[in-house]
């Protein structure tokens, strides 16, 4: 059975940046041969209230990912609330995510990956 929602922990182990981007890049490599449609990433926050390193590092990442066409779009945590985003949209992308809308989707530590 295809996983269409995938979560991925890439804080864990408190791993270096480049590590942690790698296991991403990695994880959308294979998430995609898979026929995955969504990743959910969990990045963290940072411990000084203004976002670690590795969840920046993530959005400079998936935002050049985006621009090379590789991944379709994501939705930082943060991104919930503006306007520009559409939670309607995105679940019906991968309304597996209703399922596994878990709390995390909404945490600043979290980011939704949309895949092509």
């Amino acid at each position: 059975m295809i996983k269409k929602v995938i979560k991925l922990d890439i804080k864990e182990g408190m791993p270096p940046v480049d590590v942690a981007i790698y296991n991403l890049e990695r994880e959308i490599m294979y998430a995609k041969l898979e026929g995955a449609k969504v990743i959910k990433v969990v990045h963290g926050y940072g411990s000084r209230g203004r976002g670690g390193s590795i969840k920046i590092a993530t959005k400079e990442f998936l935002n050049k990912q985006k621009k090379a066409g590789i991944i379709k779009d994501f939705v930082p945590g943060e991104g919930w609330g503006s306007h520009k985003v559409k939670p309607m949209g995105l679940l019906k992308e991968a309304p597996e995510l209703l399922l596994n809308l878990d709390g995390e989707s909404f945490n600043l530590g979290v980011t939704i990956v949309i895949l092509r």
